[in-house]
């Protein structure tokens, strides 16, 4: 059998700087496309400059971020802000498949290379545009960090305890949701284009992504003054009920999640199988009455439990329950260890270590396809010659007078 991935053969190019356009062509190479990502010479993608958690400056050849969104790219350098290097970028495009970017509507605007100008050399090109909040409206050249697009797509509106200030998720999940939703499109469009020879140009609003993964709480539901549409008008923090609930436990944090149908199953896993002859228990609506009495009995049981232990013990009677993983715990799990999740990654200033691959398993019938890292993050400019020459056919003394002249 052969190892083809379905997007072998594909040339992406990649534009712009951060992580919603890389995390998009990060799993377009790890589908087997080749991606060129275009950086500015001397500079590099802004993800190379990332600081550390703590603050610290990194290696811009060996930062974690970098190393992470560009596993299996090659990184071209060309400056676009010189006609020369425009024109290179041009020509390469016409070789491509299909362009992911996120600069601003105004960016391409100032260098005469709108994605409408890209397609016009060459119809059947994909161009995936993912921005703060889209390619039209009032805002669409407003830049924005994570947080505001969180923010302004609704979500911090639900995150939170009740009484006090909205918060935000961990890491920078707005950027990278931006990169999720630009995948399939980007996968639809190339099958068409595949099949009709006609590209598209896809506009992704990352503020949208927050918007439409607002589950009860979207618009509809709370424009239609549905039943549940109260209960999202505040944030409810980490107790929605008592068996709807993050507890703390001895070692840690876990949670539970079981109907009030499900309560005889919610006292066998604390021990009290005789709380279902209470009166106070007897069934849903009086434990409404009686939620927070329920939540301190469930509380008393977790702080004195260790979360691996809860869940297993959950699990061993196919109840509900999850513990809240630490980062080393989460890359130390059996389960992803199980489906090689982790893969393993010699890079030439970072050394050996170990990044996810992708959550999801190609199957062909006969075996599973992996995720393919067709190597580590790339140098900057590491490829600059090898595809301008293999794609273009420029010779060692043009990339040598562009390498002077700073286009390269």
């Amino acid at each position: 059998m052969s190892d083809n991935l379905p997007l072998d053969g594909m040339r992406v190019v990649e534009l712009g700087e951060g992580i919603s356009a890389a995390f998009c062509t990060r799993m377009l190479a790890g589908l087997g496309a080749e991606v060129w990502k275009i950086e500015q010479p001397g500079r590099g993608d802004r993800a190379r400059r990332t600081p550390d958690l703590d603050g610290t400056e990194c290696d811009s050849e060996a930062n974690p971020l970098f190393l992470y969104l560009n596993t299996g790219k090659k990184s071209v350098t060309l400056d676009l802000h010189d006609q020369r290097g425009r024109d290179l970028l041009m020509a390469l495009v016409a070789k491509a498949d299909c362009v992911v970017e996120n600069m601003l509507p105004r960016e391409w605007a100032a260098l005469g290379m709108e994605p409408g100008r890209l397609r016009a050399q060459k119809p059947a090109l994909v161009v995936t545009s993912i921005t703060p909040f889209g390619q039209t409206g009032p805002y669409r050249d407003f830049e924005a960090t994570n947080l505001i697009e969180f923010a302004m797509g609704g979500q911090m509106a639900l995150t939170g305890e009740p009484s006090r200030e909205p918060l935000v998720n961990g890491g920078s999940q707005a950027e990278y949701q931006g990169g999720l939703h630009a995948l399939p499109g980007t996968l639809a469009a190339l099958a068409r284009a595949s099949a009709t020879g006609q590209g598209e140009h896809l506009d992704i609003s990352i503020v949208e992504c927050q918007a439409s993964t607002l589950e009860t709480a979207n618009p509809a539901t709370v424009a239609l003054d549905s039943p549940t549409s109260n209960q999202w008008k505040t944030r409810r923090g980490n107790i929605i009920s008592a068996t709807w609930a993050l507890y703390q436990a001895a070692d840690g944090y876990a949670g539970l999640y079981y109907l009030p149908r499900q309560y005889p199953k919610v006292f066998d896993l604390i021990g009290q199988p005789e709380l279902l002859q209470d009166d106070r228990f007897k069934d849903p609506q009086t434990a409404l009455q009686t939620n927070d009495e329920l939540v301190a009995i469930i509380s008393g049981y977790f702080l004195e439990h260790g979360k691996f232990e809860l869940f297993e013990r959950a699990a061993s009677q196919r109840g509900c329950v999850g513990f809240v993983a630490s980062i080393p715990e989460a890359l130390s799990s059996p389960q992803e260890a199980a489906r090689n999740f982790f893969a393993r990654v010699t890079h030439p200033r970072a050394g050996t270590y170990t990044e996810p691959t992708a959550p999801w398993i190609l199957n062909d019938g006969e075996r599973d396809l992996q995720f393919r890292i067709a190597g580590p993050a790339p140098l900057l400019g590491e490829h600059t010659a090898e595809v301008l020459a293999a794609e273009l056919g420029l010779l060692d003394a043009k990339l040598q007078e562009l390498s002077q002249a700073g286009i390269i």
